[in-house]
């Protein structure tokens, strides 16, 4: 791998279907046609829709990035006392004390806009949970038997069928199994706070890079 590059392509506020297609072909493009290393910050690894949306997509895509972001050729920036993503998302998941589910909204994460604020909420629980014991069989308890039993947890007036709803468990399981397999891999950081910290020129460079892929890409 040649350079450390940032693409601002997979920031979490890029989320129109274009937008998620730019970003995917840059990915695509610095890895596997430049030879170089994709840089995340753990806010673009947490709720980056062009990003997460692949690992959903199915177990081989998710085993891809996994095998990329294993071997270094994906890595996450590290800043402040943030260490691992499992621990960056529980500080930001870790229910409150009125039992509200933390900052995020997660919305780069496949959390059904039907469902209501109670089972949203479940959700973001079973995810914060299953991150927190490094088990994704948490997420099994959000399961239900039915049609009637889903129902029951969509805002008045709304409907989903139990596979839309079981995909959207399953999509959840993938994201917290990649946050889970990365938080144990020291190739998957780069530590830019302590003996690999860049220079201002460095940093400044790949933001330079990253700009004028996206000025490439929107000619």
């Amino acid at each position: 791998m040649d350079k450390l590059v940032y693409l601002h392509e997979l920031d979490s506020v890029r989320t129109s279907s274009q937008e998620v297609a730019v970003a995917r072909r840059a990915l695509y493009e610095e890895i596997v046609l430049n030879g170089n290393t994709v840089v995340l910050t753990f806010n673009q690894l947490a709720d980056s829709r062009a990003f997460l949306g692949l690992a959903m997509e199915s177990e081989e895509m998710l085993a891809a990035i996994k095998g990329l972001m294993l071997c270094g050729a994906i890595k996450i920036s590290r800043f402040g006392d943030k260490r691992t993503a499992s621990q960056y998302l529980q500080d930001n998941l870790r229910p409150s004390a009125a039992g509200s589910h933390g900052k995020f909204v997660l919305s780069g994460w496949n959390i059904p806009a039907v469902l209501n604020i109670e089972a949203r909420e479940r959700m973001r629980d079973g995810i914060y949970r299953a991150l927190r014991n490094s088990d994704t069989a948490y997420l099994d308890s959000l399961l239900v038997a039915d049609d009637a039993e889903l129902s029951a947890l969509c805002e008045p007036g709304e409907v989903m069928d139990v596979r839309r709803y079981r995909e959207a468990v399953a999509e959840a399981k993938r994201l917290v199994d990649l946050m889970l397999a990365i938080s144990n891999s020291p190739l998957s950081y780069v530590d830019v706070n302590l003996e690999a910290r860049p220079a201002l020129e460095d940093a400044l460079r790949l933001v330079r890079e990253g700009s004028s892929r996206g000025a490439s890409a929107e000619a």
